[in-house]
């Protein structure tokens, strides 16, 4: 066990619920995005 706890920490792996956070951070940025694309197009 302490030789896979030693091999993971090598990894520099996440949590799921960091990796939860980051996907939700990561999709509210999409919808702006997409908000701001379409601000954009409807001046052009």
């Amino acid at each position: 066990r302490q030789v896979l706890e030693a091999q993971f920490s090598k990894l520099n792996l996440v949590t799921r619920e960091e990796f939860e956070i980051q996907k939700r951070v990561l999709e509210r940025s999409r919808e702006k995005l997409e908000q701001l694309e379409q601000r954009l197009a409807e001046r052009s």
